[in-house]
C-alpha cells in the first residue's frame, strides 16, 4: 500500500503540535507567511515612500507566487533597480527589484516634472537615475527588514541595473515571488518585486531558526545614562553622492558645472547606520536639517 500526503499540509499541522515544534520546517509551508509579510510591508512601505517622494502613494500587495528563475528574469527585464540582499543565518540571497520606469519618473518629479515618462526607455540610465535607484532600493530593503520577524536580518551584497550581470539565482529551480504595486497618480503604477529561493524561506521567516537558543532577555541600554551619554559620535548629513569619471575630474576648472540630484529626504548617519532622515532648511542664517523621522528609533530611544 502506498501512502500519499501533502508535505505542506503536514508541515502546517506540525506547527500546531508541541511535540513536533523545533524540527526542520518544510520551506513550502512558509509561502503563506511570505504573503502575510507582504501585507505588513505594504502600509509601512507606503509611509516610507511618502517621506522619500514627498507625495503619498498607494501600496498594496499582489500576493506570492512560485516562478522559475527564467520567468523572473523575463518579468524584470534587461534593466531595473536590482539589489541583492544576504539572508543572515544562511547562504541564501533575496532580490529587491524596482521597475526602471519608476526610477526615471521619480527623477523627473525631483526636477519639477510631472513624472510622465514616454516609451521607449533609454538603453542606459544617467548617473543621477542610478543614484536615485540605489536609494530607493535601500529604502525598500530597510522597510522589509523592519517587517521581518525578530532575529531575521538582511545585509546588502551587490546591486546592478543589469539583471543578467547580477545573476542572483543562478541554478535555482524555484523562487517565491512577492509583488507590491505602487500607484502615484497621475503617473502610471509601478511594481516592486521581492524574490527568494524556496530553500531560503526558513532563514527569512522561521522565528525558531532565526532566534538564538537560550538567549537571555536583556533590557535595552539607555543612551542618556552613563557611560553612553557622554560618548561623542560623528554625525553626517549626506546631501548628495555622485560618481564622476576620472577623465571629467581631470578637466575640472573654475566655472565647471556638475549637475546633481539632491534628495528631498536627506539621510543622517552615524558611521554606516542611517539613524534619521530630514529636510534641508535654514535656522539663524545657517543651513539646518529638520528631522522628519528616525530610521532607527528603537535603537536610540530608551
Amino acid at each position: 500500500m502506498i501512502h500519499q500526503f501533502d508535505p505542506v499540509a503536514v508541515a502546517i499541522a506540525a506547527n500546531h503540535c508541541a511535540a513536533l515544534r523545533g524540527r526542520c520546517t518544510v520551506p513550502a509551508a512558509l509561502v503563506p507567511l511570505l504573503g502575510q509579510l507582504g501585507e505588513r510591508l505594504a502600509p509601512a512601505l507606503q509611509q516610507d515612500l511618502a517621506r522619500f517622494c514627498g507625495t503619498r502613494p498607494q501600496v498594496r500587495s499582489l500576493g506570492v507566487e512560485t516562478v522559475a528563475e527564467a520567468e523572473l528574469a523575463g518579468r524584470i527585464g534587461p534593466m531595473a533597480g536590482n539589489a541583492l540582499q544576504a539572508i543572515a543565518g544562511g547562504e541564501h540571497r533575496l532580490l529587491v527589484s524596482i521597475d526602471t520606469h519608476a526610477v526615471l519618473a521619480q527623477l523627473d518629479r525631483t526636477f519639477g516634472g510631472d513624472g510622465e515618462i514616454d516609451d521607449p526607455l533609454p538603453a542606459t540610465l544617467p548617473m543621477s537615475a542610478d543614484l536615485l535607484s540605489a536609494r530607493l532600493e535601500q529604502l525598500i530593503a530597510d522597510s522589509l527588514q523592519a517587517a521581518l520577524p525578530a532575529g531575521c536580518a538582511l545585509a546588502s551584497v551587490e546591486r546592478n541595473l543589469r539583471y543578467a550581470l547580477l545573476a542572483p539565482f543562478d541554478g535555482v529551480a524555484e523562487l517565491a515571488l512577492l509583488t507590491l504595486a505602487i500607484e502615484q497618480p497621475p503617473a502610471r503604477s509601478w511594481q516592486v518585486r521581492i524574490a527568494v529561493p524556496f530553500a531560503g524561506l526558513p532563514d527569512l521567516l522561521d522565528r525558531r531558526r532565526s532566534a538564538p537558543r537560550n538567549a537571555l532577555a536583556r533590557a535595552p541600554a539607555d543612551p542618556r545614562a552613563r557611560p553612553f551619554a557622554d560618548m561623542p559620535l560623528t554625525v553626517e548629513a549626506t546631501l548628495v553622492e555622485m560618481s564622476v569619471p576620472l577623465s571629467r575630474l581631470a578637466r575640472l576648472e573654475p566655472g565647471s558645472v556638475l549637475p546633481v540630484a539632491v534628495s528631498r529626504n536627506v539621510p543622517l548617519r552615524v558611521g554606516t547606520a542611517t539613524i534619521a532622515h530630514g529636510t534641508i532648511g535654514e535656522c539663524d542664517d545657517r543651513i539646518a536639517l529638520q528631522i522628519t523621522h528616525t530610521a532607527l528609533s528603537g535603537a536610540i530611544q530608551p
